[in-house]
């Protein structure tokens, strides 16, 4: 939330922050003038949280960046390039042209389907999972769980 906006257009949901207890014993000699228990809200758009941080998703972030540090960046695009390399030479000349320029940094590439329905059965019947985007663009995105042989099954399921 804007800091112009803040306390005007909606009320502080998270109440966290400075606690001050104003009574024994907490403290020796409390202040009459002072309430017994002040709450000052967490300053800026964290006291506008309406729930808490998923801890499950942070934990589940960080093991990935673990994984991904520890194969290296530099040898995951290695070994999806050689893939990619592969799809934008052979699914051409079987019929399936490619949109996505070559030397793209992308692991992502897109082929033209002149029929999807029929290629999306014939891929889901040989247990290859890619997209069909706005109607005849086929995208695929091989990752580091990939190999030659999910490239083998897909073109064999294409020819």
């Amino acid at each position: 939330m804007r800091a112009d906006l803040q306390g005007t257009v909606a009320k502080p949901s998270q109440h966290s922050g400075g606690v001050r207890y104003n009574y024994p014993p907490w403290v020796e000699r409390p202040d009459p003038a002072l309430p017994e228990v002040s709450i000052s809200p967490t300053p800026g758009p964290a006291c506008y949280e309406v729930s808490y941080p998923s801890y499950e998703g942070a934990i589940c972030a960080q093991e990935s960046l673990r994984y991904i540090h520890r194969l290296g960046v530099h040898n995951i695009r290695n070994h999806v390039r050689t893939l990619t390399d592969r799809l934008q030479e052979e699914l051409p000349a079987i019929g399936y042209p490619s949109i996505t320029p070559r030397g793209n940094e992308s692991p992502i590439v897109a082929f033209v389907a002149q029929d999807p329905p029929a290629t999306m059965t014939k891929l889901r019947n040989a247990g290859v999972h890619v997209a069909m985007r706005w109607g005849n663009k086929m995208r695929i995105s091989p990752s580091v769980f990939n190999n030659q042989e999910d490239v083998d099954r897909l073109l064999k399921a294409l020819s």
